[in-house]
């Protein structure tokens, strides 16, 4: 299995920590095969000490990395082999090893375990509704060009999760979050972050990208079986009115249906994110 993750200078000494841990303790996990930095820059004294890891692989860019830029990487050095898209600060389990087989037309979608001051691990519950977040995303190589054509978002933006969770759905895939079965470890304890949080400790509603028309809820399950069950498509924030909210085949079939009238928005948050 390969773990792909953008690598991101961060300015908060304490910060950039956390990620050079999470790194280096996806190199120590037994089913990893290789793991593949993409970074537009990495301060020297980084690179020495992820250089000292065998297995990890850096790919130099120009620009700071998309979704779009990591899915057109695999689609054509990694076919036929399990991916693993992750946040650069998440880590996994031996756990990881569950998703070794997953069948060619899936999508992980994992809600993350946050770590916390005790070493515990605590899982991240939805605030207010069943919008899950998700942090790791893995598929067996190649994905759907759909999701090379329309992937330019930025990782770490409030609302990109959901987002990627819809451009599965509607490029056909079957999109699922076995969270329960395969830990992702969330390591941020420096609470240092790039947005501003409102008073409930979530993003400020300025800071998220999308629209809930382009969110796709993702139901966590302990098992590799898909169910669209799992799935609730909304066209706005709130559960009412319920002709609005859509279950199950209804949300995929809901989203794919409208996909070509949202196009305008979902291009307002891509390539200029």
């Amino acid at each position: 299995m390969i773990v792909l993750t953008e690598y991101f200078p961060f300015a908060n000494t304490a910060r950039r920590a956390e990620v050079l841990q999470s790194i280096k303790d996806n190199c120590n996990v037994e089913c990893v095969e290789r793991i593949i930095l993409f970074a537009e820059e990495i301060p020297e004294p980084d690179r020495e000490v992820l250089s000292s890891f065998e297995n990890i692989q850096f790919v130099d860019t120009a620009s700071r990395s998309r979704y779009s830029d990591i899915f057109s990487y695999a689609n054509k050095n990694l076919r036929g082999e399990v991916c693993v898209v992750c946040n650069n600060d998440v880590s996994f389990t031996d756990s990881l090893q569950e998703a070794a087989n997953i069948d060619d037309d899936m999508f992980l979608c994992l809600t993350r375990w946050d770590v916390q001051e005790d070493g515990s691990l605590k899982f991240k519950e939805p605030k207010l509704s069943r919008k899950h977040s998700q942090d790791a995303w893995i598929f067996k190589s190649p994905l759907p060009q759909k999701m090379v054509d329309k992937g330019g978002l930025f990782f770490g933006k409030p609302g990109c999760d959901n987002m990627i969770a819809y451009l599965a759905v509607v490029s056909g895939l079957k999109v699922l979050n076995p969270a329960e079965l395969i830990i992702a470890k969330h390591l941020h304890l420096s609470n240092s972050r790039n947005y501003q949080q409102n008073s409930l400790g979530t993003p400020a509603k300025k800071e998220k990208i999308g629209h809930h028309s382009l969110y796709m809820n993702v139901g966590v399950t302990n098992k590799l079986t898909y169910d669209t069950q799992n799935l609730v498509y909304k066209l706005q924030q709130a559960w009412r009115p319920k002709t609005h909210v859509f279950h199950g085949d209804n949300a995929v079939l809901k989203s794919m249906e409208l996909e070509e009238r949202l196009e305008p928005i979902w291009s307002k948050f891509t390539r200029c994110s």
